[in-house]
């Protein structure tokens, strides 16, 4: 080789290397860019995240705080006592449970502020001893409104405090208001109670004028400024538009240097007198992983140049490997390797959008449950993975399965006939059920389908809620594996989204009525208790029916707070008895699972018993036996604890199914109702031995020391068949419908009143 072409190659050599050697600085800068990017964005997610977390615990607590009050302002309201009498016995309730800083109630009528002492004493304070702010709060709660001052310095406990104010109504007119004080310090012990982020982070709470509330007591900044509209956090043209945005209550970023150091902030309203958490991150702090690996690059850079090529080669061949893995896990199930569900509604959206008609089938399994808990994990597994083939089977070109999670698998058919989807979805579980059925000793699997077509909607996401809506009945409709989302559930779909968007407002228009049904003595006839019942009637007049919106509280949750506005409801209603000068009737009160197991239940019923000064022994909690066949155990424990406070326990709706006689036996009752499936299992079959169960169920009872009630009486004949067969109570059509709470009080409890009267 020539001088000159040695050159040449040198010089090819040379600006190869160049070029390689530019292009990997690219490459590792690109990759720690986007490295950089992803823990920043992360970052700001986990930021959003906690001071979202902060934000909830300070208006719960504020909310909390607004719940006793309210409390006392409706006592006080209903109450024919003085006012200065309950509200002394409101606070002693109160302040023995929640230890108020301040309680006062401004008596609109007398134009006097009464303060509360923890003793109880009432202090009246003149108008000119008022401070203004108190005023202002006053000023509020007199229009109607709940209302939450800004800081101010109590003038008995010198400290720090918020003050809360809501109105008190007396038929619809305001006649005064209570206000109570919290301490800022607990709002601050919220702040406080550990790091942020990680360690790198402080949270203040501060106004819209920017002035801290409360201030860390770590802080990034550590001079004792009053504010944040200031330097160091910000110079005067950043301030005037902050300030602006926090007058417009948005949420804020923005960065600050303080002592050579970034820090990344977020302020985000609270909600509440325009207050703002003030959240700062020390962005060193948090990245300091990346400095590290970018101090990492350097000093093995010159490593790195030296043996590049070999790197390209094997960090393409990595990544292209990684590629593919990664493409596997975000488009596939790892257990059954067909899509997964996201990239599944990814692609049938596009497919939707190329053809008119098409079917959305949802497939699971019946009792899965007990399928992976009779063959074990690894069994159930494959059984999983056979319905990822089977399914990949059975669809053509243009169609796509997935699967969700656990035993949800999910189709896109070009198929809409109902009778071609029904031979599909047949052929599927045959191929299913076949192969299961050699496998497992001849346990057979039986499949489960939901199907929805373009019938109601082309659009994709509601033929998928409707296949899933389809789904749900066959759930309910144990004889049909296979549903059709039709008309009817289209109705009862849109029925369950104006019940669930309506019952948060209907609860807090009082739309939930307490209706009673009597309950009599089998002995002499004589009332002797009710059952509390809710009726929900809407403005208009309309009765919704307690079937069309119960079980779906049951399911999202809601049943906690109505289960608890009815039990105040009753403490309400036993408690006009006593004022009016009646002899109450114990009332039963139903609580669901999801209230039952609430953490502070037992604290609230209490309480509420206190409030309203109502003995435990006029309330009966009826449980279903759902209730007992988790953990017997752990339900006597709060059976016991409830028992102690007063209440008698009664199981509700006995020989539904749910417990053995054995869990029955271990729990703590004083009351078993038979369901009244019985009495019309009777009527349906006379020759049937449901008489016998009765009788036995009642003769268990008395031995169990356990007092019986018979739901369903609606003839004659059945008061006098529960009567020979010695139960203790009835509840039925035959004595009475179940009634308003004002129809109870005018009608029926007035009898037992004059029964009494004949008796002295």
């Amino acid at each position: 080789m020539s001088d000159m072409n040695l050159q040449k190659t040198l010089k090819k050599i040379v600006l190869f290397s160049c070029c390689m050697t530019v292009l990997l600085s690219g490459i590792i800068f690109f990759v720690t860019q986007m490295y950089k990017n992803t823990v920043n964005n992360a970052t700001e997610k986990s930021l959003q995240e906690e001071v979202n977390i902060y934000k909830e615990r300070i208006v719960n607590q504020i909310d909390y705080k607004f719940q006793i009050i309210n409390s006392m302002a409706g006592l006080i309201g209903t109450s024919n006592m003085p006012q200065e009498e309950i509200f002394r016995k409101a606070f002693l309730t109160a302040d023995s449970q929640n230890k108020l800083l301040m309680l006062g109630y401004w008596d609109a009528v007398n134009n006097k502020l009464l303060l509360a002492a923890e003793n109880g004493e009432l202090k009246v304070v003149s108008e000119s001893e008022i401070q203004d702010e108190i005023w202002d709060v006053l000023e509020g709660t007199l229009k109607g409104k709940n209302v939450v001052s800004d800081l101010l310095e109590g003038e008995i406990s010198k400290k720090n405090i918020l003050v809360l104010g809501t109105p008190v109504y007396h038929e619809g007119e305001i006649i005064g208001a209570i206000l109570a004080g919290d301490r800022i310090d607990v709002y601050g012990n919220m702040l406080n109670e550990q790091r942020k982020l990680y360690g790198s982070g402080y949270m203040h709470l501060i106004d819209n004028e920017g002035d801290f509330i409360v201030r860390s007591e770590e802080a990034a900044v550590k001079e004792e400024l009053t504010g944040i509209l200031q330097q160091p956090y910000m110079d005067e043209k950043q301030a005037e538009q902050i300030k602006k945005d926090m007058k417009e209550e948005k949420v804020v970023h923005f960065h600050f240097y303080y002592d050579g150091e970034e820090y990344d902030t977020l302020l985000e309203p609270v909600g509440i007198n325009g207050w703002y958490l003030f959240c700062v991150n020390s962005i060193k702090n948090v990245n300091r992983n990346i400095y590290a690996l970018v101090d990492t690059v350097v000093i093995f850079f010159v490593v790195i140049i030296a043996i590049f090529f070999f790197t390209l080669c094997y960090g393409y061949r990595t990544m292209k490997k990684l590629n593919c893995q990664l493409q596997k896990m975000a488009y596939y199930d790892e257990l059954t390797g067909i899509y997964n569900m996201q990239y599944f509604t990814k692609i049938v959206e596009k497919q939707a959008e190329k053809q008119e008609d098409y079917a959305i089938m949802v497939l699971n399994v019946r009792h899965f449950k007990f399928v992976n808990e009779f063959f074990r994990r690894a069994e159930a597994d494959n059984l999983l993975k056979h319905i990822g083939r089977v399914l990949t089977e059975s669809i053509g070109e243009t169609e796509y399965a997935c699967r969700e999670n656990s035993d949800y698998f999910y189709l896109f058919l070009n198929d809409t006939d109902h009778k071609v989807l029904e031979e599909r979805f047949e052929g599927i579980s045959r191929k299913i059920a076949e192969m299961t059925g050699k496998a497992n000793k001849g346990f057979r699997i039986v499949m489960r389908s939901g199907v929805a077509t373009t019938k109601h909607s082309r659009n994709i996401q509601d033929v998928l809620i409707h296949a899933v809506f389809a789904l749900a009945k066959t759930k309910e409709d144990t004889a049909r594996n296979l549903w059709f989302f039709d008309t009817e559930l289209h109705l009862q779909e849109q029925k369950k989204g104006y019940i669930e968007n309506r019952a948060q407002k209907a609860l807090e228009d009082g739309e939930f009525k307490l209706y009673l049904q009597p309950k009599v003595s089998l002995k002499d006839d004589s009332l002797v208790g009710a059952e509390a019942l809710v009726r929900w009637v809407e403005k208009n007049g309309n009765m919704m029916n307690p079937g069309e919106f119960i079980p779906l509280f049951e399911t999202n949750g809601f049943c906690i707070k109505l289960d608890m506005y009815m039990f105040e409801k009753v403490c309400q209603q036993l408690r006009a008895w006593i004022d009016a000068g009646y002899e109450p009737v114990p009332i039963s009160v139903n609580q669901s699972k999801l209230v039952f197991y609430e953490n502070n239940y037992v604290e609230r019923l209490r309480y509420c018993l206190e409030l309203y000064q109502v003995p435990a022994s006029l309330i009966t909690l009826e449980i279903l036996e759902g209730l007992a066949v988790e953990n017997v155990e752990e339900m006597n424990k709060k059976l016991e604890r409830l028992r102690a406070i007063g209440f008698k326990i009664s199981m509700d709706d006995f020989g539904t199914g749910y417990s053995s006689l054995n869990t029955f036996c271990k729990l703590k009752l004083d009351e078993v109702k038979l369901d009244r499936g019985f009495l019309v299992e009777k009527r349906q079959n006379e020759e049937g031995n449901t008489h016998v169960i009765m009788e036995e169920v009642v003769r268990m009872a008395k031995r169990l020391s356990l007092s019986t009630v018979v739901e369903g009486i609606e003839t004659e004949e059945e008061d006098v068949f529960v009567k020979q067969i010695g139960a203790d109570e009835g509840q039925g059509y035959l004595y009475s419908r179940p009634v308003s709470a004002e129809v109870f009080t005018t009608d029926i409890l007035p009898i037992k009143e004059a029964r009494k009267t004949m008796r002295n």
